[in-house]
């Protein structure tokens, strides 16, 4: 034949894709072009046993799982609105009504965010484990304990270590700012939940506890003050995971890439 490179399977002109598609690469999660079925692909990497396997979909998963989190910790910044209801309703009707509001929506805020946080945090790690197995079977990284450790417990050291494996571009500045504004959005919010905690609105609430009337316009106050305070640190997060989705698309991209050039 004349004019073009024979290719994998007898086919020409374009290059054979996964799952013996021609034309455009697999994207990863879908999120544009088709969608991204990788198929055993067994020894890539002479010596190096093992299999190449999917990661679009638990990229997705987890950039979901990071947003979902996010939006939690702004509800946990708002959650001080429950209270400004309790209060106005201790000084028009009183009862146990408003102290039972407060509870259920301070505790069910809370556990919400145990749960989206503590599932992010798995999935992430999963995504992160995968990635860093396609890595060393395509021969682009050796095997690493300290890796497998860090997925779970410093996740930042794992995914600029996958990502400079899997030659995503300016891999340390993406990975380090999504990083870096997750730390400090945590430690913001912590601290403005902590420290809008004044005595005198302890004892307003207190009273609220027991059906009394309270002084609703400092009560307002205080609680607008607890808004202020957690706002920050929440919207430091929500960067943090627009980074995080970022990164991990990014780094989903660049190892379907990986997989085309080594085929």
């Amino acid at each position: 034949m004349t004019g073009e490179a024979a290719q994998p399977g007898g086919m020409t002109g374009e290059a054979a894709q996964p799952g013996g598609m021609t034309g455009e690469a697999a994207q990863p999660g879908g999120m544009t072009g088709g969608t991204s079925a990788v198929p055993p692909l067994v020894g890539l990497a002479a010596g190096r046993p093992g299999q190449v396997r999917p990661v679009s979909g638990l990229a997705t998963t987890a950039m979901v799982a990071m947003a979902t989190a996010a939006l939690t910790d702004l509800l946990w910044a708002f959650t001080p609105l429950a209270a400004v209801w309790s209060v106005h309703e201790a000084a028009d009707r009183g009862g146990q009504l408003p102290a039972a509001v407060l509870i259920a929506s301070h505790g069910s805020v809370l556990a919400l965010m145990a749960v989206t946080h503590a599932t992010a945090w798995v999935f992430l790690a999963v995504w992160l484990l995968r990635t860093a197995a396609n890595a060393r079977v395509l021969g682009l990284a050796r095997p690493s304990t300290g890796l497998q450790a860090s997925a779970w417990l410093v996740p930042v050291f794992a995914a600029s270590a996958v990502a400079r494996a899997s030659r995503c571009r300016r891999h340390r500045a993406l990975v380090w700012s999504w990083w870096s504004a997750w730390l400090v959005g945590v430690a913001a919010l912590v601290a403005g939940t902590v420290l809008t905690w004044p005595a005198e609105l302890r004892g307003i609430l207190a009273r609220v506890f027991d059906g009394a009337t309270v002084d609703v316009d400092r009560a307002g106050l205080l609680l607008g003050y607890q808004i202020a305070g957690r706002l920050p640190g929440a919207v430091l997060l929500l960067a943090a995971a627009a980074l995080g989705a970022v990164a991990v698309d990014r780094v989903t991209r660049a190892q379907y890439q990986r997989f085309d050039e080594l085929r």
